[in-house]
């Protein structure tokens, strides 16, 4: 065997194995996470539809078919207004996972807020411990968060509010 063809099969064979590769990779990158990964929010999702994702229920989704975050995820509301619905219910935002991130585009760009036909008590209840808060501005409202678990392990940073009673509530109570 001469010396180019040698080296022209092993180029064959190694274009084969990268192909091969390539192939593997993709679908092993394409098949379904069984874990809900990072997720982002825009304003044309309902109220009903964020809280699915942050309920810890799996039957519940998101839009789009989206599953629930879990622990050490991050929930990223894009720019815009989120806005409770004007239900006697009385509504919140509510995250019933712990050890997760909500995180706006900035304080001054995305904004958490109660409806102004209602007197929404609470915007954000946090039912979990190791929520951290992050780029928020939240408002209109009674009260901006309600903490119903160990508070100590939750965080709030470069968070703007107004127009509330009061911006937070800690309640100590078991999960």
């Amino acid at each position: 065997m001469s010396i180019l063809n040698y080296l022209s099969a092993a180029r064959n064979h190694l274009s084969k194995t990268i192909a091969l590769t390539t192939v593997g990779l993709a679908a092993a990158l394409s098949t379904k996470n069984t874990h809900a990964a990072d997720v982002t929010v825009d304003p044309t999702w309902t109220y009903q539809e964020i809280n699915n994702i942050m309920d810890g229920n799996p039957a519940t989704l998101g839009k789009n078919n989206t599953s629930d975050v879990t622990s050490g995820n991050t929930v990223h509301f894009a720019v815009g207004n989120y806005i409770l619905p004007a239900i006697p219910s009385q509504p919140s935002f509510e995250v019933r996972v712990p050890n997760i991130t909500l995180q706006g585009a900035g304080r001054y760009s995305t904004t958490l807020k109660g409806h102004p036909d209602s007197s929404s008590a609470i915007v954000l209840k946090v039912h979990k411990p190791g929520v951290a808060i992050c780029d928020l501005d939240i408002r209109d409202a009674f009260q901006g968060i309600s903490f119903l678990n160990d508070y100590a392990s939750n965080t709030v940073d470069r968070v703007n509010a107004s127009n509330l009673d009061s911006f937070a509530i800690f309640r100590n109570k078991d999960v």
